[in-house]
């Protein structure tokens, strides 16, 4: 009953043209304001803590009715009348926006939204229901194919995330596959027997500590000059007691090998050397005095004569470096390796660790040692050249990186620096054998 006294009391107090008081559409105050408005705004409020009930389709066209019939300056008077509680200022406001004055936001609009507006309003008053329908149609099918797109590029978005999501997860899987790997070859590399040493090496680990407590200020180079000129001066029964020890380090290896059940490295059958064949076959016929044809006695191998060269003289061997020499035990690998086991990376480069191999060092000699390791990384390198494999020697203790290339695979005295060969256990050290 109070609100219906407000509403009476605010009706009285509106000035009503004398004209139009028998025009308008009187609402009375049970019909304007219901009793339970409080509650029926707090139903229709468009957010919590909102008391502004939203406005309907009928509530607009009675509006549009009253402001045809009062003009867009009695506010007060369209508000009263429109009988839904609304405050002179919000319904102005709402008439703004209705027509394309004002935006929703309560920003006022630019001169091309007004135009724009302008036009919407002027074709709303030209099209019929069934036109407005179809432009409605229209605008809600733009509506849904732009929420299609924003769709579809949330989705590539989703996609692309899942996608690099899946990469990192795999580089992160080959990796640990690749550690785990490295870690199963260390681990089963231990369990292969350590190859047999040479007579030569045993002597090197002998004497190295007396030798390096002696000469304290030579570098390591100078300290295998310095054994290989000591081993050179040796007589056969000096050097018998490390021959020995070699025979018995061989027979060590080859037992290791059998309690194990690995096969112990065997030396291939060399392949005789075919001969050349004959540049040219003629065939010899014996002569009258007359010179006529008289007897056919055979054919004969004509062989062209070389041209004799004559010999540059050889450099006389430096007695302060490393002789060649096959070590007991071992003969030099019927084969070279294929040109893609040097390769670098190659999977055929797998079969060449734990080979014995001799290299003949600048400044050094042919020194004896065990490839231990492939290398795999291209940021290790030698004069620009990728290092493919690392040896062990054992006169040093020290590993060493190499380019072992095919061109200078080549063993003897007069093999140049870096030259290189592989070694293989000799039958006679195999006692099975």
């Amino acid at each position: 009953m109070q609100v219906q006294q407000m509403n009476s009391q605010v009706v009285a107090a509106v000035a009503v043209p004398a004209n139009l008081a028998g025009q308008l559409p009187m609402v009375s105050a049970e019909a304007t304001v219901p009793m339970d408005l409080e509650q029926e705004m707090k139903k229709r409020s468009r957010k919590s803590g909102s008391t502004v009930p939203r406005w309907s389709h009928e509530e607009e066209e009675r509006l549009r009715a009253l402001v045809t019939q009062l003009g867009e300056k009695n506010w007060s008077v369209v508000a009263e009348h429109l009988g839904s509680g609304r405050s002179s200022s919000g319904v102005e406001q709402h008439w703004q926006i209705m027509t394309g004055k004002r935006k929703r936001d309560g920003k006022s609009i630019t001169a091309a939204d007004a135009e724009e507006g302008e036009e919407i309003k002027a074709e709303d008053s030209t099209l019929s229901a069934e036109a407005k329908a179809l432009r409605d149609a229209e605008r809600a099918l733009k509506a849904e194919q732009k929420a299609a797109e924003r769709a579809e590029r949330e989705a590539e978005r989703e996609a692309k995330a899942e996608e690099k999501k899946r990469e990192k997860e795999e580089k992160a899987e080959k990796r640990k596959e690749e550690a785990e790997k490295k870690a199963a070859e260390k681990e089963a590399k231990k369990e292969i027997p350590k190859k047999p040493r040479s007579s030569y090496l045993i002597y090197c680990k002998e004497t190295r500590p007396a030798v390096v407590a002696e000469f304290a200020d030579l570098d390591s180079v100078a300290i295998v000059k310095y054994q290989a000129t000591e081993w050179n001066k040796l007589t056969a029964e000096q050097k018998q007691p490390y021959v020995d020890a070699a025979a018995t380090d061989v027979e060590r290896y080859k037992q290791e090998c059998r309690d194990k059940g690995m096969p112990v490295d065997e030396p291939s059958e060399k392949k005789r050397k075919k001969r050349p064949s004959p540049s040219k076959v003629t065939t010899v016929v014996a002569q009258d005095d007359d010179g006529e044809e008289a007897e056919e006695l055979g054919e004969a191998t004509v062989v062209p004569k070389k041209k004799s060269r004559k010999k540059k003289p050889e450099p006389e061997p430096d007695p302060n470096l490393l002789a060649f020499g096959i070590p007991e035990g071992y003969v030099q690998a019927a084969a070279p390796p294929s040109e893609s086991a040097l390769a670098f990376g190659s999977a055929e480069g797998d079969d060449l660790v734990g080979k014995r191999i001799m290299f003949n060092w600048e400044g050094v000699g042919w020194c004896e040692g065990e490839i231990t390791l492939q290398n795999k990384t291209k940021k290790d390198k030698i004069a620009g050249d990728p290092i493919n494999f690392y040896v062990h020697y054992e006169f040093d203790d020290n590993e060493s990186g190499h380019v072992l290339e095919l061109e200078h695979y080549k063993g003897g005295a007069d093999a140049p620096f870096d030259s290189w060969i592989l070694l293989e256990a000799s039958a006679a050290a195999d006692p099975a054998a």
